[in-house]
Formats: structure tokens, sequence, C-alpha cells
């Protein structure tokens, strides 16, 4: 598949949807708390700590745009391709 469900997921967090990709019900489980709870979008993310290099690598990720509300302003992002993607 030469693209990945990331964006759209993102793009859904911000029109207030919950969506999470690979069927995974403990993030969807988490997701669905924090909408509905606090009124805010949530963030899902794989990671790996690189201590060589002293970073971390979010891979397998998606986070809306709009973070502090719906119909705020969306934060800036980039898009980076990752392992699978070449």
């Amino acid at each position: 598949m030469p693209a990945f469900p990331c964006f759209t997921f993102s793009r859904l967090m911000d029109e207030g949807y919950t969506g999470i990709c690979e069927a995974d019900l403990d993030s969807g489980t988490s997701a669905l708390f924090v909408r509905h709870l606090f009124d805010k979008p949530s963030i899902m993310t794989n990671h790996s700590l690189d201590t060589v290099h002293n970073r971390v690598t979010y891979m397998h990720c998606f986070a809306p745009t709009r973070m502090f509300r719906l119909g705020g302003e969306p934060l800036p992002y980039e898009i980076e391709r990752h392992c699978e993607s070449h």
C-alpha cells in the first residue's frame, strides 16, 4: 500500500471523531475516555529510544493538529517518512 491511514486518523481526530489503527482496543478505549471526559483529542504512538543519539523516534503514530480544542487553530506539523514507508 503506497499510503498509510495515519494522516486520515489525524484529520478525523481534528473533526471530533476517534479512530485508532490496527484494532488497538486499549488505545481506542483510552482515546474515547479522553475525548468524552476532557473534550480533547488524543495521540497514539509507538516509540523507540535511541540513547546513542539522545533522541526518541515516534513511529506508527498520529496526532490531531487541533490539540487544544475542536475548531481551534491547528498547530504546525511536518510529515516525515519512516521505516516501512521507504
